[in-house]
């Protein structure tokens, strides 16, 4: 028994150290959209998700919206 709730109490830290893909995840996603309401987030290439998570975790906050709309903009 104990060491079974061992093993369910390691498993969430377990995953955190699984490397995540790149790209956006679901929040950065969420984010986005808030920053570009009904922006088409379904036909990203692989660079524009990584500028928009640049952009999202590493923006300075000031213009956080207009350069989710350049990077948007960009046509594939």
């Amino acid at each position: 028994m104990r060491l079974s709730l061992l093993t369910l109490a390691c498993i969430p830290l377990l995953c955190a150290c699984v490397p995540q893909s790149p790209g956006l995840s679901p929040a950065d996603r969420a984010d986005v959209l808030r920053y570009a309401p009904g922006a088409d987030l379904d036909h990203l290439t692989p660079a524009q998700e990584q500028q928009l998570a640049s952009a999202l975790h590493d923006g300075e906050g000031l213009d956080i919206s207009r350069q989710i709309a350049s990077i948007l903009m960009q046509t594939p």
